[in-house]
């Protein structure tokens, strides 16, 4: 692989190398888990010779993994000489790997969580390519995910395709639909009218999960019925007579809700910065 690595500055290079970090890594993974699934044997063998035979696969398997480690560092090299971009492991802030469950958090692929951390991460980013997002989407996911995707190029007209399939098999809609029905029905109350800081976050949440379903494609007549009474609960109810006072609230959609909310929430934060910058 080594001596494969290209000079010249082509697209195709670029991609090479980027297919070329996936395979490493995977390799490199499962050549450690093998490694530990061998010396785990030979730890409680009672054969006279296992102490010598743990030693040596100790020795054999750091070779070899430190040689694949040294590929892996001339690849990223590589890549930065042909000005692409070396794919750093992504970590559980942005988007972790999904192999069906996402990995360390064990998020559903078929959850809402995923598919907005992935669309917010990875396929809404601007500065990343179609190839680059394939890359990133192939290289962390594991089976059954993985293999729905196995038989496609890494190319920058593949990545939709690849979406496509995945959200096919894997984004079930009316379960992340539910999901921000039931998130939206289960956010904590505030009591007091003066705590602003849990008001704006009641607000953040509602609106958040108001546009993902939006994003999805739901009309808010479906469940503004239902969500709308269930949040004006949860608002204090000082606050929630002001808001409504001279409005036709029975009526009101998530939106209108909203609305109504967020300006009074602004009022109430921007008289509660003067009264602290007075004192």
């Amino acid at each position: 692989m080594v001596e494969a690595i290209p000079t010249a500055s082509p697209e195709k290079d670029l991609v090479w190398l980027r297919q070329s970090q996936i395979t490493l890594r995977d390799k490199i993974k499962m050549l450690k888990e093998l490694d530990q699934h061998v010396i785990d044997i030979l730890s409680t063998s009672k054969d006279e010779d296992a102490d010598e035979q743990l030693g040596k696969e100790i020795e054999d398997s750091d070779e070899a993994i430190a040689e694949l480690e040294r590929t892996l560092l001339q690849l990223d090299d590589a890549l930065g000489k042909l000005g692409g971009q070396s794919l750093p492991l992504l970590t559980s802030t942005n988007l972790t790997s999904a192999e069906g469950n996402l990995d360390q958090s064990h998020v559903s692929i078929s959850s809402a969580e995923f598919w907005d951390g992935f669309s917010s991460s990875i396929d809404n980013n601007d500065q990343l390519s179609d190839v680059d997002k394939f890359a990133y989407l192939r290289g962390y996911l594991e089976k059954p995910a993985k293999s729905n995707i196995a038989g496609l190029s890494l190319t920058g007209a593949n990545y939709k395709y690849a979406l496509e399939l995945l959200k096919k098999r894997f984004e079930k809609k009316s379960a992340v639909q539910r999901a921000h029905v039931n998130e939206l029905m289960q956010l904590p109350a505030v009591y007091k009218e003066r705590d602003t800081l849990r008001l704006r976050k009641l607000y953040d949440s509602c609106e958040a999960n108001n546009r993902a379903l939006k994003a999805l494609g739901v009309n808010e007549d479906s469940y503004s019925a239902i969500v709308v009474p269930t949040i004006m609960e949860k608002l204090p109810e000082q606050f929630r007579l002001t808001i409504t006072r001279g409005q036709n609230f029975l009526e009101w959609s998530m939106e209108d809700m909203l609305d109504a909310f967020e300006k009074e929430l602004e009022l109430r934060e921007a008289h509660n910065a003067v009264g602290t910058n007075s004192d």
